[in-house]
């Protein structure tokens, strides 16, 4: 089973992506830093830079994607990256 995730480098993310690959899952995981996600998570994973604020870095994932499937599809998507919300409205690089 091959499963897109985010949110996967750190509380109940990586909780769900450990319990995925113990059944056996193949994970391509969007990491904003992919050089800090915790060791244990490299095993059957496949980790990609994801800056869900930066629309080339979607773009750069999305190829990733694409790349890590071959001719396969995506069989579960797992979308659990977080958002920092506060009182000041701002815009990405993107004008979003």
């Amino acid at each position: 089973m091959k499963i897109v995730m985010t949110g996967a480098t750190s509380g109940i993310g990586l909780v769900a992506a450990n319990v995925l690959l113990e059944d056996g899952a193949e994970l391509m995981i969007g990491a904003r830093s992919p050089a800090a996600a915790p060791a244990g998570l490299g095993r059957g994973a496949t980790i990609a830079s994801l800056d869900l604020e930066r629309l080339d870095s979607v773009r750069s994932f999305a190829a990733a994607v694409e790349e890590w499937l071959g001719d396969a599809v995506i069989n579960q998507l797992v979308l659990n990256a977080g958002m920092q919300v506060g009182d000041v409205r701002q815009r990405t690089e993107d004008g979003l």
